[in-house]
């Protein structure tokens, strides 16, 4: 009987090859902090522009651009992404509101003026989703920062 030939493809790898990797992969693990901080400010600034274009039409409509230039965002303690506006009105337009008279709200609405004692603004998330589809980005932005670090040079 023939005994099948085992077949193998592979990459000589030296001992030196493997010290400059081990070198390299203690080098980023000190690196790792900083790593997570630069790649979640790259997920901020994606996360705000989307934001911005939400704000700015792409779901609520355009006024005076004060909520669109509301948004920024910041990094806590190195790990979490807060993405905030500073507008009165954000909140009411992200989670929906109620907004009352005392007694009567009156403005103008299709060149008529309209007086109310109240006016329900529904729920129209701009914000978490921009921050939700930008934080799907995230892996490819740490990754960004870590493979040049991980070169074995």
């Amino acid at each position: 009987m023939d005994r099948p030939v085992p077949l193998a493809v592979g990459v000589p790898v030296s001992a030196r090859t493997l010290a400059d990797l081990s070198a390299a992969v203690r080098d980023a693990s000190s690196d790792l902090p900083l790593i997570q901080r630069l790649a979640l400010e790259k997920t901020g600034e994606d996360a705000r522009a989307l934001a911005r274009w939400n704000a700015a039409g792409g779901v609520l409509q355009r006024r005076s651009g004060n909520l669109e230039r509301s948004v920024d965002y910041r990094v806590e303690g190195g790990a979490v992404l807060v993405l905030e506006s500073d507008s009165p009105y954000a909140g009411a337009h992200e989670f929906g509101a109620r907004i009352h008279g005392r007694p009567w709200l009156t403005f103008k609405i299709g060149g008529q003026w309209a007086r109310v004692r109240q006016v329900r603004i529904p729920r129209r998330p701009w914000l978490r989703p921009a921050l939700e589809a930008a934080a799907e980005n995230l892996p490819a932005r740490i990754d960004e920062q870590l493979r040049p670090r991980l070169e074995v040079r």
